[in-house]
């Protein structure tokens, strides 16, 4: 299951001026740009999407899986998480996980992993749903590296009895990201079964910045920053089991131009990749894209994007893209910085439908901003999908954050 973080690119895109970057926070940037839509070509609606449930208590932080739903407890990294269980239409929480730091969330069946990177040295905390079902509880396990990465766990994901921890290093390295292999007696404290690296990798890639993983196939966002493109690479596990590798394949953008960010965001499903590229360092405002990527027959080798997405009407500096999400036939991209005064960059979300016949270069008309959008409330900072139900977090500085549930009416 992906991991679904929080992307506010203030003290990355400050930090990227002064020669060293450091997005661990992910504060907003001050005095960003404001840019109006383009004018309105094509008119957007929720389509289908109604929304069922908000949850203003809850920070902006989501992923839902099944009937299940985890989201940080406030607007930024704070140790607390909360469990939410669906019964019927009602939302009830049901559990407060308590890890000694706060960070990046990732859940999966009966897993939940809590990244908390920090000076000198990050952690993962790992939460294990007991026989009982979900009750307050501290951790089941702390993951570590071996090379006690500051900037470790900014980045996780967890699939079945494997999860992922990136160090996106920033400014010290081109950034690596670590596999853990739930050992025979459970999740115990523990350092890495293996290290994953890109073979092109060069100071400041932030590889790393985003993970994804499905199954055995992982893959790392790189989305570098300015005046370069970005690139994702996947990641196959071996015959054997997991071990230090460099890349299976490479993905990259035919047409990303610098500065697009590609890799900031990044999910996988299956034989489907979603990549993000936001244009958050772009100074003309382009709205940003993301690129669905198919696994060809042969297995994944070094390719261009499968089908290009855009959202209509996004407009200049939307950051289409700051979030994405995919499952089955169904995509989501954030757009965090959407809108127009009086709601400027309230946020919003565009979903996808893959088309009978595959995927495909698509303009999506179908923007869900909630039923309070508000200026910047920054909606879609996170985005999550179990393929029926799309869960939203919006960071919103005016409002507070929030947490929204939508399905189709």
């Amino acid at each position: 299951m992906t991991f679904r973080r929080i992307h506010l690119p203030g003290i990355f895109l400050l930090m990227t001026v002064l020669g060293a970057f450091s997005p661990a926070q992910n504060a907003p940037r001050p005095g960003a740009a404001t840019y109006s839509p383009n004018p309105p070509s094509t008119p957007v609606s929720p389509g289908n999407w109604s929304q069922l449930a908000e949850f203003p208590a809850s920070g902006s932080q989501v992923v839902i899986v099944g009937d299940d739903l985890v989201t940080s407890a406030s607007y930024f990294h704070t140790a607390a998480y909360y469990v939410l269980h669906r019964t019927g239409t009602s939302w009830n929480r049901i559990a407060t996980l308590t890890p000694p730091g706060g960070g990046s969330i990732a859940f999966d069946g009966n897993t939940v992993v809590v990244g908390s990177s920090s000076s000198p040295a990050g952690y993962a905390y790992v939460f294990v749903k007991p026989p009982a079902g979900w009750t307050d509880m501290t951790p089941t396990a702390t993951l570590t590296s071996t090379n006690g990465d500051n900037y470790f766990g900014d980045s996780v994901c967890v699939s079945g009895s494997t999860i992922v921890v990136a160090d996106p290093a920033f400014f010290t390295s081109p950034g690596q990201a670590y596999v853990y292999v739930q050992p025979p007696g459970g999740w115990r404290n523990m350092t890495q079964t293996a290290e994953l690296t890109s073979s092109d990798g060069m100071d400041l890639d932030s590889f790393g910045y985003s993970v994804s993983i499905s199954g055995s196939t992982v893959v790392v966002g790189a989305p570098q920053g300015e005046f370069t493109t970005g690139k994702a690479y996947v990641f196959v596990q071996p015959s054997t089991g997991w071990v230090d590798m460099t890349q299976t394949a490479e993905l990259t953008a035919s047409d990303a131009p610098e500065d697009s960010g590609f890799g900031w965001s990044v999910s996988i499903d299956g034989p489907n990749v979603l990549v993000g590229a936001p244009a958050i360092y772009n100074l003309n405002g382009l709205p940003g894209k993301a690129y669905v990527f198919i696994r060809p027959a042969a297995g994944w080798s070094n390719m261009t994007q499968t089908a290009e997405l855009s959202g209509a009407n996004a407009g200049r500096g939307a950051e289409f893209g700051s979030s994405v999400a995919i499952s089955g036939n169904l995509a989501m991209v954030g757009a965090q910085r959407r809108g127009a005064p009086p709601n400027g960059e309230a946020g919003g979300v565009y979903v996808f439908d893959k088309p009978g016949g595959g995927w495909q270069d698509a303009t999506s008309n179908v923007l869900i901003t909630g039923a309070d959008a508000h200026y910047f409330g920054l909606f879609g900072n996170s985005v999550s999908t179990n393929g029926t139900l799309l869960a939203i977090g919006r960071f919103g500085f005016e409002t507070g954050p929030a947490v929204y549930v939508f399905g189709v009416h």
